[in-house]
């Protein structure tokens, strides 16, 4: 019913008026932050019904204790797959945090979370077996 594709963007430059020295970076890594997401996502069942598939990006801040903050939709994709990409991702928190002269710094992020319906996926894989034969 719902396939996930995570993709991490690498930060931008911190929010401190530093350049952190360290990336802020999520334990675990990118399969980690993608198994929560995927455990936490559900394709919200009126965009579903409509076939809405698309990529959400979120911004968020990962400030110096680790926690996300500051969530807000960068580039949207509908107002429903936007609110579940923006609730989930403002369940995500526990990074350690960017490092600026050896100190915790804030840095900015930028998630995109791609939902696409089991429909459409079913669809593209159809259309790639019958052009086999």
């Amino acid at each position: 019913m719902l396939m996930l594709a995570l993709l991490f963007v690498s930060p931008s430059q911190g929010v401190a008026q530093t350049s952190p020295d360290a990336l802020a970076f999520y334990p675990g890594d990118f399969d980690a932050l993608n198994t929560f997401i995927s455990k936490e996502l559900v394709y919200p069942k009126e965009e579903l019904k409509k076939g809405v598939s698309g990529t959400v990006y979120i911004q968020f801040t990962v400030d110096s204790l680790g926690h996300t903050i500051n969530h807000k939709v960068q580039r949207s994709a509908s107002p429903g797959l936007d609110a579940e990409a923006l609730r989930v991702a403002k369940l995500i928190n526990g990074f350690v945090p960017a490092k600026a002269g050896g100190k915790p710094v804030a840095s900015e992020f930028v998630l995109p979370i791609k939902f696409v319906a089991e429909t459409e996926s079913a669809t593209k894989g159809k259309s790639k077996k019958q052009k086999k034969k």
